[in-house]
């Protein structure tokens, strides 16, 4: 966030004090992370260094590459597809390939997140090298250029054609070389090389490859590009033709005394008017191209490789051994003292134009502002306590530790106020300072057990209050600010009363206040930023991006932006006239700063102090908005029932591919991991969802139209410029479809068409049921008692009344209409118990044995029918009285037998009710087609009908048996009847 000239200036400012005047100070590295194999690389040698369209980092290492989101680096060697686990040298061209160039002599790259080699590219075949790669280049056609040795040169054109090129027969003089591919103006493609014979004597030639001939180089012909990548990539080569290479070379061999016979090979990176050198046996330079005084050497000790600067302006060094190192913010320096505990730092203020900081150690140090040069250092005594504020008024300094206030004059000499073991003191029982507030010759304090005022002058000490307070501000007339751990409380003249901020800020630890324009600005312990203007109150806390909501110090600028120091790092704010946050910017340790525990910050010329645990940092702020970038979000991968598949856009997937996984990065090597996303789904969610995960997971998802995005949130609150999108969908199950559904509610129209039809022939047919069982019962009404028989009865009954019997003529009569009534009943229903057909049954044969003067007997048999059985099974009426009248009609010819009817009822099965009519009659004659065998076949007929009608079988079955009875010798001794009556009950 700060330029690297202005780095480079304070730098070796400090440099300089260290040097000239031996003081404590300790100039390191603010920022600065290193990466090995214990934070997930695979190697600690760092080959070569570059960064894709997406942001990652890629690092060559001798064991694979390396990818790095800021959080994790993924790793991959020659079982993921590379062409050597030994990766020496990455180049990234036009079509953002990375190409890879492994020492064995092959070559890959890697294009949207896929490996390439010579397994699954053609062309990669045709590039066949024996040796290591030692020059790649891209001209101006697009085409790429290898260089292996000038007996084999290829060119790979945008259409992937490969055209060889061999120079060997060019003669060349004996000495080391080094060869560089460049292009002119004009685009002719021309080899330089580099020859240094044995004296030391350095020449240089260039041929064009299509016209073969060494001649000297002519630098008219190049542009400023082509010597700037001459400069970066091999300034010791070609320092002859480039007097700023020329330059470098001698700063390094002769003011920082480097070897020519193992440095000859160093690189060079120019960011921001200065130049940093890698690739030497022992550390890095830092040279200043405005102050050579300011030259620097850094990481000593450690042979450093290549460095890279990235797209947030972060410089990678990597190293032959201890991995990689990031300087994330070259605009934050810092100094530490040689006593780590002077390093923990409380206080900070500007005074008599020196920086004031205040440490752990009851000692203030007093620093030149622009050198950071230690002028003195002053201890309050010698028992170890906090300075916990500087305040400057008029000429004065007041300091604030946890036991006195003293006073720093302007010849910097301490002069105490008040100790809290003076005798007048200690009877007020105030104890320790916690916080201070001036005005005039009056100075305010927070005190253990109260608020207090005293006279700086006079030294009077007055107690204002008895309860344990934090912080206090005077707002004048009186008035009292007075921040304690149960809320805020106002003082005015005399009278102490709570001032209601809400439930939050009306229960914890008010740790600091300020006055400014926008308002009283109350620090907590827990909810953050509290701002307080003309009575309305609003807070602003983690919620709204601050790192932390413990504030412990608050300072206004000049510009009134508000910084807050924290547990979690230093926050600047930026509010509009309606307090509204505007914009808010956040340092940590990926920052430069030395530690995430900020005790103070002062602000003054563009420049901001900060007092940390561990050391001061200073931060440029004049152009920081240059130095801040969004983060990058890149989605890494999308799991659909757990397998990984093609990111491709507005993919499709059936009903049952209904979990989803996405995996991704968010990109800010500033943050290093400090991301937090936020993410919907379109089609299930409209709302913005924020996390710190990198993974969301759906499952279960119904069918629909879908877009998940993503963005991600740097540690400085800024969004990605565009989400990471994935559009979807999925499909319905087959039964959920349009045209599903339309098929199947034109099928159940059709179906329900088709229930109406058949309810209608249903009701047809049973209202035919009906009729014909109307005619039927009608017919059997009609058959149960023929005149024949009812005359014949009443000749009977007059026949014993002549006689006298009339208790035999009740008895007849008695019967005879039991039978009629039952007759009646029946017929009234379709179906009757089995009981009460017996009964009409027994009652017809009592009535025939009076007929025929007692010469009739009968048997009834239900033995294997239960009585509840009986009462339960349904049988149509008057079904068996026709077939015992047809016994007496038809079958007793012979009127001097005794005749005899049995009736047999049982079960068969679930199915039937069997019912067996048997007599002793003369039974059935063959060839019998007299009148009353047709009519006894007719009745026959109907009962067969009738039952066929309850037959749900509707098996046509004949359900009226007619058999013979025969004897032993097969005589014919009577006739039986069986009916298989369809077993129904209720």
């Amino acid at each position: 966030m700060i330029n690297s000239c202005t780095l480079m200036t304070k730098i070796t400012r400090i440099l300089i004090a260290f040097l000239l005047f031996s003081t404590n100070l300790l100039a390191q590295i603010p920022g600065l992370t290193q990466f090995t194999t214990n934070n997930g690389l695979p190697s600690n040698t760092i080959y070569d260094i570059v960064q894709d369209e997406h942001g990652f980092i890629w690092f060559a290492t001798d064991y694979g590459i390396s990818k790095f989101d800021g959080t994790t680096f993924k790793n991959f060697t020659i079982n993921d597809g590379l062409p050597d686990n030994e990766i020496l040298l990455l180049f990234k061209d036009t079509k953002d390939r990375i190409w890879m160039f492994g020492f064995n002599g092959n070559i890959g790259f890697i294009q949207n997140e896929k490996f390439f080699n010579i397994n699954n590219v053609r062309f990669l075949n045709d590039l066949d090298f024996t040796n290591f790669i030692s020059e790649t280049f891209e001209d101006s056609k697009k085409n790429i250029w290898f260089f292996e040795s000038l007996s084999n040169i290829k060119k790979l054109d945008s259409s992937n054609r490969i055209s060889s090129f061999n120079l060997e027969k060019l003669f060349l003089k004996n000495g080391s070389k080094k060869f560089k591919i460049i292009e002119t103006t004009e685009g002719d493609i021309k080899i330089l090389v580099s020859i240094t014979n044995q004296q030391n004597i350095n020449q240089i030639f260039s041929t064009s490859i299509s016209k073969p001939k060494w001649d000297v180089i002519n630098l008219d012909l190049y542009d400023q590009g082509t010597i700037l990548s001459l400069r970066k990539e091999k300034p010791e080569a070609f320092k002859n033709i480039d007097n700023v290479s020329m330059q470098i070379s001698d700063i390094i061999f002769n003011s920082f005394n480097y070897t020519n016979s193992s440095n000859l090979l160093y690189q060079t990176l120019f960011y921001n008017n200065s130049y940093l050198i890698t690739n030497l046996n022992d550390g890095v330079i830092l040279i200043n191209s405005n102050n050579k005084s300011q030259n620097k050497k850094i990481l000593s000790s450690i042979h450093s490789t290549k460095s890279f600067l990235d797209n947030e302006n972060n410089i990678w060094i990597g190293s032959q051994s201890n991995g990689v190192f990031l300087f994330p913010n070259l605009k934050v320096q810092g100094i530490q003292f040689d006593d780590p505990k002077g390093n923990d730092l409380h206080a900070i203020s500007l005074f008599q134009d020196k920086l004031i900081v205040g440490n752990e150690q009851a000692e203030i140090i007093i620093l030149n502002k622009e050198t950071l040069q230690t002028i003195a250092s002053k201890k309050l005594d010698d028992n170890p306590k906090r300075i916990k504020l500087l305040a400057s008024r008029e000429n004065l300094l007041f300091i604030l530790s946890n036991n006195s206030i003293e006073q720093l004059n302007p010849n910097f000499n301490i002069e105490s106020i008040k100790n809290m073991y003076d005798a007048d003191f200690l009877k007020t029982d105030l104890k320790n300072f916690k916080y201070f507030s001036i005005e005039g010759d009056e100075i305010y304090t927070a005190n253990s057990n109260g608020v207090a005022k005293m006279n700086r002058n006079s030294l009077f000490t007055e107690k204002l209050w008895n309860q344990r307070s934090t912080s206090i501000y005077y707002a004048g007339n009186d008035s009292l600010w007075i921040g304690t751990t149960k809320g805020l409380f106002l003082q005015n003249k005399g009278v102490t009363k709570k001032y209601d901020l809400g439930n939050q800020f009306n229960l914890n630890s008010i740790y600091a206040l300020e006055n400014s324009s926008k308002g009283l600005l109350i620090g907590s312990n827990a909810y953050g930023l509290g701002i307080l203007k003309n009575g309305k109150f609003k807070s602003i806390s983690s919620i709204d991006g601050l790192l932390s909501n413990y504030v412990k110090s608050i300072f206004v600028d000049k510009k009134n932006n508000i910084w807050l120091s924290t547990n979690l790092g230093l926050n600047q704010l930026t509010l509009d006239a309606n307090n509204n946050l505007v914009n808010l910017k956040t340092y940590t340790i990926s920052d430069g700063l030395y530690s995430n525990d900020v005790r103070a910050c002062y602000v003054y010329d563009n420049k901001a102090f900060v007092a940390t645990s561990n050391g001061l940092n200073i931060i440029d702020i004049s152009n920081e908005e240059n130095s801040i970038s969004a983060p990058r979000i890149h989605m890494n991968e999308m799991l659909v029932n757990n397998n990984t598949i093609e990111k491709t856009n507005n993919q499709t997937f059936d009903f049952k591919s209904n979990n989803i996984q996405f995996n991704f990065s968010g990109i800010s090597f500033k943050s290093l991991g400090n991301i937090t996303f936020k993410y919907r789904l379109l089609g299930l969610e409209p709302d913005w969802i924020e996390t710190k995960n990198n993974t969301v997971r759906y499952s279960s998802l119904p069918p629909n139209d879908y877009t998940f995005e993503v963005k991600a949130i740097s540690k400085n609150n800024l969004e990605s410029i565009n989400p990471s999108l994935f559009s979807f969908k999925i499909n319905p199950p087959v039964y959920k479809t349009w045209w599903f559904i339309s098929i199947a509610i034109l099928m159940l129209i059709l179906f329900i068409a088709y229930l109406f039809y058949r309810r209608n022939q249903k009701i047809k047919q049973q209202e035919k049921i009906k009729e014909n069982i109307s005619n039927l019962r009608f017919k059997a009404l009609n058959a149960q008692m023929n005149p024949h028989f009812i005359n014949n009865l009443l000749v009977n009954i007059e026949d014993l009344a002549n006689k006298g019997d009339i208790e035999e003529v009740k008895n007849c009569l008695g019967k005879f209409g039991e039978l009629v009534n039952l007759i009646l009943q029946s017929t009234k229903s379709n179906l009757i118990n089995l009981t009460d057909e017996i009964e009409m049954a027994k009652l017809y044969l009592e009535l025939q044995k009076l007929r025929f003067h007692k010469n009739t007997s009968y048997t009834i048999h239900t033995d294997s029918i239960s009585p509840e059985e009986l009462e339960s099974i349904l049988v149509p009426p008057m079904i068996l009285q026709p077939i015992i009248e047809n016994s007496f009609k038809h079958g007793f010819k012979n009127g001097n037998k005794m005749n005899h009817i049995a009736l047999n009822f049982n079960i068969e099965g679930n199915e039937f009710l069997i019912c067996e009519i048997s007599d002793n009659g003369v039974g059935i004659q063959k060839n019998d087609n007299s009148t009353a065998a047709k009519s006894q076949g007719i009745s026959f007929s109907n009962i067969n009908e009738r039952l066929q009608l309850i037959n749900d079988a509707k098996n046509e079955e004949n359900l009226v048996i007619i058999s013979n009875v025969t004897d032993e010798f097969n005589t014919l001794v009577g006739l039986k009847v069986t009916l298989k009556i369809p077993l129904i009950s209720f």
